[in-house]
């Protein structure tokens, strides 16, 4: 029993420590892109083509309990051909008045889905114009901005300091069971 205990201590460790490790990767990640983003991204607005709410239901294997997952999808199109914001109602204008032809306009315009925030999901109706930030050599990198222009708060760095503090409360479980025989 003794090491079965140790070894399930021992697991919380290394699963806390791969987790956290695996959260901050992301994060560097993701800051990365919003560097990039801040450096050389273009700003402008996005129309919300369609809105998309998945409920997700998922074992958690330890407690054998149900957990629900709640995902908040915008599908977004922009023109990803755009200078500035306004550039891109001038070329709507350009392609009314047939000095763009229309395939033109057409292929400037991609459509990418983005998982937001409730608040923003609820905020927001189809059509509606919401404000994006992307890369004008990959559009697919792009960041959603809430109403003061700026990015949403990254709390992968959060989850990943909370990871690593309960493996080192593992690892001193583990420890005071391996020298006493009891836990706290």
């Amino acid at each position: 029993m003794r090491i079965f205990i140790l070894l399930l201590f021992g697991s919380g460790v290394f699963l806390a420590l791969i987790c956290g490790a695996a959260l901050l990767r992301q994060n560097s990640k993701l800051e990365n892109i919003r560097k990039q983003l801040k450096e050389r991204g273009i700003k402008t607005n996005a129309t919300v083509v369609a809105k998309k709410f998945e409920k997700t239901r998922r074992i958690i294997h330890v407690s054998g309990r149900l957990q629900n997952f709640d995902s908040f999808i915008l599908k977004l199109k922009f023109n990803k051909n755009v200078k500035e914001s306004s550039e891109s109602i001038v070329s709507f204008n350009k392609a009314l008045r047939g000095e763009e032809s229309v395939s033109d306009f057409n292929t400037s315009y991609v459509e990418y889905t983005k998982e937001v925030g409730k608040d923003l999901y609820n905020s927001v109706k189809e059509l509606d114009p919401v404000s994006i930030q992307f890369l004008p050599d990959s559009p697919q990198n792009f960041e959603v901005l809430n109403k003061d222009g700026e990015f949403s708060t990254n709390y992968l760095f959060w989850m990943a300091i909370g990871c690593f503090v309960f493996s080192i409360l593992s690892f001193a479980m583990f420890f005071q069971y391996y020298k006493t025989g009891t836990t706290f």
